[in-house]
């Protein structure tokens, strides 16, 4: 693979992902639902731990996240899980990449129609996450979880856009993964920008308690 990565887009994707809890007293906004559908059997503890990752990386940006497990696609399911999307409501699915895919350094993709510039599904593949992350000696949940927020990212931005620095770059090198800087898995102030001014349908704003 070389000492870089390029994430290659048809609908499209990448990052690892670390970064630390929304600072006291933010602004958080509460109303975004995701489900999570895990094709790829992750264990119980891992995924949770992806989805941790994940959440103090959409905090960073005010974002606070109703996570919703839902069981793998093709069992039966009840309730939430089994309803039609809410508007605004998004879903990732974890899976395992299939066999000849042509973009097969890709480590997940998010869905969005260019006509509308709107997106419900993002996919992460997890082995590919993970032998990343081994690659790199990081934390395979833990890049998961940034991976994640990053397809996350494109849904709630509305593009497949990249940008050369930050959370939704495109291009990165294992030496990234080692340096592991707080500023390579966060949304650029543009972006958090873009997110603070509503471009979310259907979000309300509370304040984070302090203390």
């Amino acid at each position: 693979m070389g000492g870089s990565v390029r994430v290659l887009a048809t609908a499209t994707l990448l990052a690892a992902g670390l970064a630390g809890a929304s600072p006291r007293g933010a602004v958080i906004l509460d109303s975004l639902s995701v489900r999570i559908y895990d094709n790829a059997g992750v264990l119980t503890a891992g995924r949770a731990r992806a989805i941790k990752r994940a959440t103090e990386i959409l905090g960073r940006a005010d974002l606070a996240v109703d996570w919703r497990e839902c069981p793998a696609t093709g069992v039966l399911t009840r309730g939430a899980c089994s309803a039609p999307p809410e508007p605004g409501e998004l879903a990732v699915r974890l899976v395992r990449s299939p066999k000849g895919d042509p973009n097969a350094r890709a480590l997940g993709t998010a869905l969005i129609d260019r006509t509308t510039g709107k997106g419900t599904l993002a996919t992460v593949f997890v082995d590919r996450v993970t032998a990343l992350a081994q690659q790199g000696r990081q934390d395979q949940w833990a890049m998961i979880g940034g991976v994640m927020a990053h397809e996350i990212g494109h849904l709630l931005l509305g593009s497949n856009s990249h940008t050369d620095t930050g959370l939704m770059r495109e291009i990165w090198t294992l030496k990234d993964l080692i340096r592991n800087r707080p500023d390579d898995w966060l949304f650029s102030r543009t972006q958090r920008e873009e997110l603070r001014n509503g471009r979310i349908s259907g979000r309300s704003v509370i304040p984070q308690p302090a203390g």
